[in-house]
């Protein structure tokens, strides 16, 4: 199958994506994430394959983010540990970087960091690499327990980047309207562990960050 043609930097466009829901908008019948302001919850089904790494992204759940959130040709910036993202990239024709320049960029996917410090980092240069419009997801670690997000959040906007959507991507295989999901004995193992949270995780958590349109970030 022939790979899709990629058009030049020049010839790109982001479509401004809608503004996140605001306190004083009606929100019946759509699941969100209270804050302020509450932002859209989604469920993926991105089942895990024979061939994912347990603690890195999976195929499906890759090709889900590539394809959500870039267009072809358009720019993604890799900040993960998981071969899966460049995988998705040239299928989907998308073009990966792990090297971008300011202000090329349509989507920057990462690992969450391990320190408040290094998550400042990266949402400074996340800003700098995108381009308006443009996206910042980031991916929970596969066994990360509950963590108080509100301060990220601020950390972001600070930077001109609106918490925007909170994804919940379930790896169990899914038949009909269920999911079925069975541990390994390290999955049971980890639950038991009187540090951990006492439950077998089956998903992931990233977070979208949206770039605010009309400011500069170096």
């Amino acid at each position: 199958m022939p790979k899709p043609k990629l058009k030049s930097q020049s010839e790109l466009s982001l479509e401004p994506l809608p503004a996140p829901a605001s306190t004083s908008v009606a929100v019946d019948g759509v699941d969100v994430v209270t804050g302020e302001p509450p932002v859209p919850i989604s469920l993926w089904r991105t089942a895990t394959t024979d061939t994912d790494v347990p603690d890195q992204i999976g195929a499906r759940l890759a090709a889900a983010i590539v394809t959500s959130y870039a267009n072809p040709g358009h720019t993604v910036v890799d900040r993960t540990a998981s071969p899966s993202i460049p995988d998705a990239c040239a299928q989907a024709g998308r073009r990966h970087t792990t090297d971008p320049g300011p202000g090329m960029a349509a989507l920057v996917v990462a690992d969450r960091p391990a320190t408040d410090e290094a998550t400042t980092a990266l949402f400074g240069q996340a800003a700098g690499w995108l381009l308006p419009g443009g996206c910042l997801i980031l991916v929970d670690p596969a066994l990360a327990g509950p963590v108080d997000q509100r301060p990220v959040h601020v950390t972001a906007a600070a930077v001109g980047l609106d918490y925007f959507q909170h994804i919940v991507a379930v790896g169990a295989p899914a038949e009909g309207e269920r999911f079925v999901f069975y541990p390994t004995k390290a999955e049971l193992a980890a639950a038991a562990d009187p540090t951990g949270s006492g439950h077998v995780r089956v998903h992931r958590d990233l977070r979208v960050y949206l770039r605010r349109a009309g400011e500069a970030h170096a």
